[in-house]
This record gives C-alpha cells, structure tokens and sequence, in this order.
C-alpha cells in the first residue's frame, strides 16, 4: 500500500515483516474471536483504533493505549495482552483501511 510522504508510522511499526513486539510499552492488546470482532467494527466504524485481523486464529487484535483495559471484565473469550506479554504484530506493508490489517499466522 503507497502512502502520503507526510504520514509518519509509529516507530514501533515493523517494516518488512511481522514481529512478535512485548505488549506494555507503546500499547496494550485486546484480542477477541473474529465473529465478535467483527460486531464491535460494525459498532464502533471510524472510532475503532488498530485491528489486527489473524484470518488463520480467526481472532482480531485491538491495539490500546496502555494500561486502559486493566480492569475491563473478562466477557467470553475475551483477552487482554498487557505487560510481560507480547503479540504479533504485521509489517507496515500490511496496513489497510482504517487501521484494519490482516495478517496470517500459521502455514
């Protein structure tokens, strides 16, 4: 995907493939099954931060500001990846619209 030479990626952001990057740093992690991924898109549209979509898991990834799921319930299947744990993260080439990247894990 080409992008505008005035937009700046985080520093973060893996260019060239994606890494495994530790969660508590620049952001925590929500990870929920793709059917209720899908719901909470349909929900919040524009409003959404980051997706990671893993087609192969069947999950999708928020990206949140750290510390802000803390104490949000555990709802079914629901995971919250904060700090000591880590995700997978795709290379800057994968991102789409409105944050929404996907990305395959697995063979």
């Amino acid at each position: 995907m080409s992008r505008a030479a005035s937009e700046t990626l985080p520093e973060w952001l893996p260019s060239g493939g994606a890494a495994v990057l530790p969660s508590g740093r620049w952001w925590d992690a929500v990870r929920v099954t793709s059917l209720a991924g899908t719901r909470v898109v349909g929900v919040l549209r524009e409003r959404s931060g980051p997706v990671i979509e893993d087609q192969a898991l069947r999950t999708m990834t928020w990206l949140v500001p750290v510390g802000s799921a803390d104490g949000w319930p555990r709802a079914g299947g629901m995971l919250v990846i904060g700090a000591g744990l880590a995700a997978l993260v795709p290379p800057a080439e994968g991102i789409g619209g409105h944050g929404r990247t996907a990305n395959r894990s697995g063979g």
